[in-house]
């Protein structure tokens, strides 16, 4: 499902944006305090159902455009609690979702829009409320200290804060607040399929660092330690797929065997042919053990022991069907490698073209080993003593390729950060060559013209009039 548009109004409580999507590459920018970070996190969290973020974000309405004419709007209503008081612990929306099919253009101004009478409709309620310990607020969020029975103070503003306030600005903290959901059934059937045919992914600016929950208690794991770990997974998954591919074929191996030597028809391949293909085979499997997913490159012309077949002239129209289905086979086990052999290719490919006395090599073991070009001996003995810079684009090109789903949406908040004007006049390039493999649409937010570069055209201004208006563009 491509998406080709998005719109937003009301986005905390003052922006209306209008994006047109049908560009591979769509870069926006804006001043900061414009709300493009929110703009983002709201579009994944609408497609990705992310309910705990989703009632967080004030906006009014979302419209989602496809390029079929299918339209998704999304409603978003307060519903007032009894006790409305500063110390109420619980915020209550209620969200209306229209999914239809445009009858005709679409005027971006308020309901001025016409969709087909069969015009799907239903709603979801989403809650948040305190849940927790009063005695853990303080640990769980690090930046607040008691300084009442039911107030805090933030350490960075000073500023003194009620659970109502902790709710609204702190809500993603699990466990001290739940979310409940009430929805109804055509929710489950209809609108997730939608999401299941447009995944989306969201790259945010704190990418050094992975939130993770213990025990109840928050704290952070370096990205590049965790990916780190996450490639050697990756690799020992498709090794897996590799040996029971392996396993299957081999055990079949006899019976097809003589299935084809009952025919005798496909014998008719000469011996300089089966010898470019175990050149060529040896080959890939030399490039696969050099990209660390093969742990060996052993030759299969020395497995087959080749040069004893040509010595003894023993090469005929039998001993051809035998070599011909061996290779086919191998041709097939070796192809569970091919997605896996593009991303890892490209991710070496512009990691080790910024890393100036270093470079990178993947094992199965180990994930990822930097060592020195001048030395290959010397590594670094842990992968968070790269600089800054060299961990942010390792951890960006990582969530790009092992992170993002093939054919998603792919939403990047400011790709600039730490990266040399060099490295970042080189990003959109990347991109470009990660669609490639991936199919992936992306959504670029920035700051920088270094990202942009030379294409302009790509770029989209969310433009802030006096009154927040921006005209639809559709």
């Amino acid at each position: 499902m491509n998406i080709v548009g998005v719109q937003v109004i009301g986005l905390l409580g003052k922006f209306n944006y209008s994006l047109n999507l049908q560009n591979e590459i769509n870069i926006i920018h804006a001043p900061n305090g414009s709300g493009k970070t929110k703009f983002l996190m709201l579009i994944e969290s609408i497609i990705n159902d992310n309910f705990s973020r989703i009632i967080d974000i004030e906006f009014e309405k979302l419209i989602f455009q496809f390029e079929n004419e299918l339209i998704w709007r999304i409603e978003r209503k307060e519903i007032k609690q009894k006790d409305n008081d500063k110390n109420t612990n619980k915020k209550e929306f209620l969200f209306c979702y229209e999914i239809g099919y445009l009858l005709e253009t679409y005027v971006f101004n308020e309901d001025e829009y016409h969709l087909e009478p069969d015009v799907a409709y239903f709603e979801i309620k989403i809650s948040k409320e305190f849940n927790g310990d009063l005695a853990t607020v303080s640990t769980i969020i690090p930046e607040l200290r008691r300084v009442g029975t039911k107030t805090w103070a933030e350490s960075e503003t000073g500023e003194t804060l009620e659970l109502k306030e902790i709710l609204d600005n702190y809500g993603n903290y699990e466990d001290l607040f739940e979310t409940s959901i009430d929805y109804d059934d055509f929710f489950m059937t209809e609108f997730i399929d939608l999401s299941f045919y447009l995944p989306t992914k969201l790259i945010e600016t704190n990418r050094l660092y992975k939130a993770k929950n213990s025990k109840g208690f928050y704290s952070n794991t370096l990205a590049i330690s965790n990916y780190s770990n996450k490639i050697k997974g990756e690799i020992s998954s498709i090794l897996q797929i590799y040996a029971q591919t392996s396993q299957d074929l081999d055990q079949t191996f006899p019976l097809r065997l003589m299935d084809r030597m009952a025919e005798m028809n496909d014998y008719n391949h000469t011996f300089i042919d089966i010898l470019n293909e175990l050149a060529t085979q040896d080959l890939e499997r030399s490039y696969l053990a050099e990209l660390g997913l093969l742990d060996t490159n052993e030759s299969l012309g020395e497995k087959l022991n080749i040069d004893y077949i040509k010595n003894k002239k023993a090469y005929n129209k039998y001993s051809a069907a035998v070599l011909k289905l061996f290779l086919e086979d191998s041709r097939e086990k070796l192809s569970v490698f091919t997605d896996m052999k593009e991303r890892v290719k490209i991710f070496l490919k512009f990691v080790n073209k910024k890393l100036i006395d270093k470079a990178m090599k993947l094992d199965r073991h180990e994930g990822f080993i930097i060592y020195f070009k001048d030395n290959e001996k010397k590594k670094l003995d842990k992968v968070y003593q790269l600089s800054s810079g060299e961990q942010h684009t390792i951890v960006l090109l990582f969530d790009l390729l092992f992170q993002s789903p093939k054919n998603s949406l792919v939403l990047i908040d400011e790709p600039e950060l730490s990266l040399h004007a060099a490295w970042q006049m080189d990003f959109l390039q990347e991109l470009r060559e990660i669609s490639n493999i991936t199919g992936q649409k992306y959504i670029v937010a920035t700051h920088s013209p270094q990202i942009v570069n030379d294409s302009w055209e790509l770029l989209q201004e969310l433009n802030l009039p006096d009154d927040g208006w921006v005209e639809n563009e559709w």
